[in-house]
């Protein structure tokens, strides 16, 4: 139902009166199941589909969502980023920032969540500790702990929580390791920083409405950034993506989030299923696992080899494989085509555990019990840039949270594309790795502000009713020019063009000045010979700190038959600012712009 109107206004008066209109029932309060009455406006209810139809037309509701099943995506790693442990940091500030951990929960009793010499909590903190049915403390490391629908306690049983929480921000602890393996020092990304978990997965699966939940409440906490190692089993519409409404609210309210997902689409050559590229001596349940020596080497050498379970990463390199895609059955059998969004190191993390969860997928037979585990995969890159983020804003706490996005975007480090498996360059490896230490110093920010939002939901078709619900504004459409996706002031430019058709694509871009006062970027173009890049300006004057200059960059060309990579750089001798920029091709009749 978008943002909570001001004044003297009750949600759940409000619900059940909406509720009573779509039911006809004597009591609406017997299939309301909870109210969103914090951060933002909503409700989930128990609904037949004639209900949920007529309630979709309601005149305050946004959107009707069925509910749905979320999974979980899953310390050398900071090294290997180049962020070392000895970088320079501002205690005081990194001290004052609280990260919202959404996952399975939290094993408190771990060394990576130890309070000692901690100093008083923020007074922003406006959240609590509900230990639930069983017995749980918060500590000054750990302020705030809450739990969801049928999940008991915010105990963490299953481990993946209490991973992800400490790589983004566990103390220091040294001698770790999994049995002798990986040996050294786990921490986080900003290991005086404060941690508040909300969990809201039970056996692995987390549903959409307690996730939703999570947000009310954890933006009404009173959190910093927040990470959330769950994605949807399938690609959801923007409209009725959980993550994405979430991170909406919590956007308007500067929190930064960051989320972990894997896009599937069409069909494409460089995958293999473990299930088909096996030795004939496994049978079918092990070589869709990519069991131990099932993978045979000659039919998944340099390929992606996609499995129904987490360890195939280990044995799909084994075989030589480039790596693999985790998948559930239903998710092997529904997509053809794997693509990789990650900025982030993903692979191989080593982090605190839970001893009630099994560092393999047997539990029943795995009845081994760990502190620290390793794990791979998508889950384990969201708080490496969760971490990363913190740091940013541990440096520059008064940015924006578009801001720093924007400066670990740009100051990524820069990837070969010719060297990536498919030819499809940034739409595999995003902007690049990032560097938490470059990007403390950008030199130039891109920031997303909310009016870039609401022209982008126009363009989106949404009417001017249901955008002043999301936004909470007296906003109508009409009085705005809607803007498509490639023109939303973002750190990079992409779009879709008619294949082998001549074209000239225009973007519109704004930058802040966060470097030197008195400073003047240089417009440098790298590109292919396939197309035409001109800048106007080709370089930017600025005079003062924050001080905000635009300009055009248009790309053309006779017509492209795939995709074209290219970047834009400024630099003004200190600072090299790159936006990545990537044209790809289709037959489509419609040609829409597309961002990455």
């Amino acid at each position: 139902m978008g943002s909570l109107p001001t004044g003297n206004y009750s949600p759940r008066r409000h619900h059940i009166r909406i509720l009573q209109e779509a039911m006809n029932s004597s009591n609406p309060r017997e299939h309301l199941i909870r109210s969103y009455k914090r951060s933002f406006n909503g409700f989930v209810a128990n609904l037949a589909h004639k209900e949920q139809q007529k309630m979709a037309t309601h005149n305050d509701v946004v959107w009707v969502i069925s509910s749905t099943t979320l999974k979980l995506q899953t310390t050398a790693s900071w090294d290997f980023m180049g962020f070392p442990h000895n970088a320079h940091r501002n205690l005081s500030v990194e001290g004052d920032i609280i990260i919202g951990v959404i996952d399975t929960g939290i094993w408190p009793e771990s060394k990576s969540f130890d309070d000692y010499g901690f100093g008083a909590i923020s007074k922003k903190w406006k959240g609590g500790c509900y230990a639930g049915r069983k017995n749980f403390t918060c500590t000054k490391k750990l302020i705030g702990a809450r739990n969801y629908g049928s999940i008991h306690s915010p105990w963490d049983l299953d481990g993946h929580g209490t991973h992800t929480a400490s790589i983004a921000a566990g103390n220091i602890v040294q001698n770790v390791s999994f049995y002798g393996i990986a040996q050294g020092i786990a921490r986080g990304g900003v290991p005086s920083a404060r941690i508040a978990v909300y969990n809201v997965c039970g056996d692995s699966d987390c549903k959409s409405e307690d996730m939703l939940a999570s947000f009310d409440d954890a933006i009404a906490d009173g959190v910093d950034i927040i990470t959330i190692s769950l994605g949807p089993i399938k690609p959801t519409p923007l409209g009725k993506d959980p993550v994405a409404i979430g991170s909406s609210h919590a956007s308007e309210k500067g929190i930064l989030t960051y989320s972990s997902w894997l896009p599937f689409h069409g069909k494409q050559k460089g995958h293999v299923y473990g299930k088909t590229a096996s030795h004939h001596y496994c049978d079918e349940e092990q070589a869709r696992s990519c069991a131990y020596q099932c993978l045979d080497p000659k039919l998944v050498r340099g390929k992606i080899v996609v499995c129904n379970n987490d360890n195939g990463v280990i044995f799909a390199t084994e075989a030589e494989a480039l790596g693999s895609i985790n998948l559930d059955d239903e998710a092997e059998e529904r997509y053809s085509k794997v693509s990789i969004l990650d900025i982030a190191s993903g692979v191989d993390i080593i982090a605190a555990f839970s001893p009630e969860g099994s560092p393999s997928d047997h539990k029943k037979m795995d009845k081994r019990h760990v502190g620290y585990s390793i794990l791979s995969g998508t889950s384990m890159s969201c708080p490496h840039a969760t971490g990363a983020a913190a740091y940013v804003k541990s440096i520059n706490p008064k940015w924006s949270s578009s801001a720093i996005k924007s400066a670990l975007m740009i100051t990524a480090w820069q990837m070969n594309s010719t060297n990536t498996v498919w030819g499809d360059a940034e739409f595999s490896y995003g902007a690049g790795p990032v560097d938490p230490i470059k990007a403390t110093n950008p030199g130039l920010v891109y920031e997303t502000l909310k009016e870039d939002y609401i022209k982008f939901f126009c363009g989106l078709n949404y009417d001017s009713p249901a955008i002043r619900k999301i936004f909470g504004d007296k906003i109508t459409c009409s009085g705005l020019l809607p803007s498509k996706s490639k023109d939303l002031n973002y750190p990079t430019m992409a779009a879709k063009v008619g294949k082998g058709k001549p074209f000239s694509v225009e973007f519109q871009r704004t930058v802040t000045n966060v470097g030197l006062s008195n400073s003047t970027y240089k417009a440098k173009i790298t590109k292919t010979s396939q197309c035409d890049i001109k800048m106007e300006p080709s370089s930017l004057i600025f005079n003062a700190l924050n001080e905000r200059q635009s300009f055009n960059a248009t790309i053309a060309a006779d017509g492209i038959e795939t995709m074209v990579s290219a970047s834009l750089e400024w630099f003004d001798g200190v600072h090299n600012v790159r936006s990545p920029i990537m044209l790809y091709a289709t037959n489509e009749t419609s040609v829409e712009s597309i961002m990455y």
